[in-house]
């Protein structure tokens, strides 16, 4: 079965992505030539900041997507606590990548000027991160297929709400990742 819905960010969500670990990757190493640096003028932080960004977000042909494996990961953690995560370990079959609307230059590289794209934080011994943000308002259409023999669309769409979007630092930054849902 296939229930398609819109989602749309109550609150700004957070991106990550585990492409940061990987030191094959041409965008961290480049990272890594200048976070090597012993001496670090204003500049090295500013591209720091913006490399760091750029890793972080997800992207298809030069479009923001949200993961469809976010909306699955957040539909396990909520039917866990639910008691039914093996529900949807067993009937989850698939949730599609969806591009992102949101308002702002369809440019990615431009839209790290822009304020609200941008979440600078502290990280591990002081050190500031940077993380691309999701604002509020962005939303997505996607298409979640599942055994309707494991649950039922009306589980489906009391669990959706309750999943919080973007990376797990939204576990432990309240409000970030808030969504509302509206099946198409």
């Amino acid at each position: 079965m296939k229930t398609k819905v819109k989602i749309t960010f109550l609150t700004d969500g957070i991106y990550s992505n585990p492409r940061a670990m990987d030191p094959l990757d041409d965008d961290v190493k480049a990272l890594k030539r200048v976070t090597g640096k012993r001496k670090k003028v204003d500049a090295d932080h500013r591209e720091i900041y913006f490399r760091q960004w750029m890793i972080s977000l997800y992207t298809i042909d030069g479009k923001l997507i949200v993961p469809g494996k976010w909306v699955g990961k957040g539909l396990q953690i909520v039917a866990r606590k639910e008691k039914a995560g093996k529900d949807i370990e067993r009937g989850l079959l698939m949730v599609d990548d969806a591009v992102i609307n949101y308002e702002g230059s369809k440019d990615v590289k431009k839209l790290y000027e822009d304020k609200k794209f941008r979440w600078i934080r502290p990280g591990a011994r002081g050190v500031m991160i940077s993380n691309a943000v999701i604002p509020k308002g962005s939303w997505f259409e996607t298409e979640i297929e599942y055994n309707e023999n494991t649950f039922d669309e009306r589980k489906l769409l009391t669990w959706l709400p309750q999943v919080r979007l973007g990376a797990s630092l939204n576990m432990i930054c309240g409000n970030y990742g808030r969504i509302k849902v509206e099946k198409l």
